[in-house]
């Protein structure tokens, strides 16, 4: 290690799964200056920045990570993600035309959109998404998560949303090596330069490459708060300490399942009859609204009271 070389206390899950000071440390000697930059662009330039990730203004060496137990899977697995991505792409890409296809008809903007990711040791990326917002959603508010039932997403992008049909695409970010099919979803850097502070670990997430889908993917919501977003932090941690084919399995046929469940859901949605709450509010409604319209009626009809005449005589 160099003398610029800044490294962080090394973090664990819990006590019993603290490596012991004998083995490896997990240190990438790979890693490129300043892999961590980009999460001090918003801090001041001080000494001692949180868990070893140095000020903007140098360039930050090796940073300790939650090491994978199996480390052999995490070789094979960039394989397997390769191989399963390519029959993948195969296989959905008449759905993701389609998609494109049908976000054009029906929203001005363009059909496909990228948007900087943070990756593996954090570095950059840029994803591939089916857009389901309006465009440029965010060019009055700056970066934001989604919040539920957001007036930015388009009548389609809801069900490329409730299906994740949207992030198809990424498979492209796979065979390039970028991503992967499991594990933590990449997050936005405008987000990391404040997660980063709030969650000491957060790094941690970034030991794997991030995925498609994953655990807190199946088992968690969308982010929405910080507070969501400690709870996915939780899940994250936990699959990057025991990554495993066996886990991944599981992960995999979760999301099928899942993904199998929304589109049964949206189909469900298009043919369903109303039930009988839906039409009793429906009608009320209704007659309130013709009720109001009748008074407004009467209203209108009723003879407006006359101003009194005007004589030519004084009453003085």
């Amino acid at each position: 290690m160099t003398d610029r070389d800044i490294s962080s206390p090394r973090p664990s899950l819990s006590r019993r799964e603290t490596p012991d000071e004998s083995k490896p440390t997990g240190e990438n000697p790979n890693m490129s200056a300043g892999t961590f930059r980009h999460f001090d662009s918003a801090r001041p330039s001080t000494a001692g920045a949180v868990d070893g990730v140095g000020p903007a203004s140098e360039p930050v060496g090796p940073i300790r990570f939650i090491t994978p137990a199996a480390g052999w899977y995490v070789v094979v697995k960039a394989l397997v993600d390769f191989m399963l991505a390519i029959v993948l792409t195969i296989t959905l890409l008449p759905v993701v035309l389609l998609a494109a296809a049908i976000i054009r008809l029906t929203s001005r903007g363009p059909a496909f959109y990228v948007q900087k990711r943070l990756g593996l040791h954090g570095k950059e990326f840029h994803v591939i998404k089916l857009r389901t917002m309006v465009h440029n959603a965010e060019a009055l508010t700056g970066p934001t998560w989604a919040q539920p039932n957001d007036s930015r997403v388009t009548p389609f992008g809801n069900i490329l949303r409730s299906t994740h049909i949207d992030e198809f695409p990424q498979l492209a970010n796979i065979l390039l090596g970028q991503m992967s099919l499991i594990g933590p979803r990449p997050e936005r850097p405008e987000f990391s330069n404040r997660l980063v502070e709030t969650f000491p670990h957060y790094y941690n997430r970034l030991a794997v490459k991030p995925g498609i889908t994953g655990l807190a993917q199946v088992k968690l919501p969308p982010d929405s708060s910080e507070e969501s977003v400690r709870r996915k932090l939780l899940h994250d941690l936990y699959y990057v300490r025991h990554v495993a084919p066996w886990l991944d399995v599981r992960i995999l046929c979760l999301t099928a399942v899942q993904f199998i469940a929304s589109l049964l859901t949206c189909c469900w949605e298009l043919i369903r009859l109303p039930n009988t709450d839906e039409v009793n509010l429906q009608i009320s409604n209704l007659m309130r609204d013709e009720a109001d319209d009748v008074v407004n009626s009467l209203l209108d009809c009723a003879p407006h009271p006359r101003s009194p005449a005007r004589s030519g005589r004084s009453d003085s």
